[in-house]
């Protein structure tokens, strides 16, 4: 059968969506590129049957963030393990020793595996959101230790032409991802020297494009 003129362009199309994943549907996406200096990641760890808990500081290796014409929100964050640090004691009274531990094969084992990232799958808006708190619901996959699990953090997203900021929090389950030392949940003769399985990370995400 000869092709006229009409069917030549409607095949071109068709092909160039092909190729380029249907870019035509999905429109284009302004990249911004984490600013490491602006950008940071607070852990805390929770004792299970006594009261106290453990802060410190992680940090953003590199990561992107990407907008897309609908406004949703994607991207990648890295987080050095090699940079664990303990806050809440000082360096020569149980804070390096501490470091030291959480960045061991007792936990993550940061020289074998010395990147954590966290992928953002999917944005949706909070439509009720009030002044200040989050806005933005991240469903997103999180691999640590080479496992990956999907997780959910509620941002307040802020963005400007050339600046996006996002700060919120959440909790994860550390067992999920192999780290098991003194779980109750895995290991029922610690007792009362169990350390919750819970982990909380705080982010302030800053990124910015040209």
């Amino acid at each position: 059968m000869k092709r006229t003129p009409k069917d030549a362009l409607i095949f071109f199309i068709m092909c160039t969506m092909l190729a380029t994943g249907h870019c035509i549907a999905q429109g284009t996406k302004t990249t911004f590129d984490i600013v490491r200096s602006r950008s940071s990641l607070v852990w805390t760890g929770y004792y299970l049957f006594e009261f106290g808990e453990h802060t410190g500081t992680l940090d953003v290796a590199e990561g992107q963030l990407l907008i897309d014409d609908q406004q949703n929100l994607s991207g990648f964050i890295m987080a050095d393990m090699q940079s664990v640090k303990d806050t809440d004691m000082p360096f020569d009274n149980g804070g390096k020793d501490l470091s030291e531990h959480l960045m061991s094969k007792d936990f993550f084992d940061a020289a074998q595996y010395n990147r954590a990232k966290i992928e953002i799958v999917k944005s949706e808006p909070i439509t009720d959101s009030r002044p200040g708190a989050p806005n933005t619901k991240l469903t997103a996959n999180l691999t640590i230790k080479q496992k990956t699990a999907p997780v959910t953090l509620y941002a307040l997203v802020s963005r400007t032409a050339n600046e996006i900021v996002a700060t919120g929090k959440f909790k994860f389950d550390r067992t999920r991802w192999g780290v098991e030392y003194n779980s109750g949940k895995i290991f029922s003769e610690v007792g009362d020297g169990a350390i919750s399985d819970a982990i909380a990370i705080a982010f302030t995400i800053t990124a910015t494009t040209k």
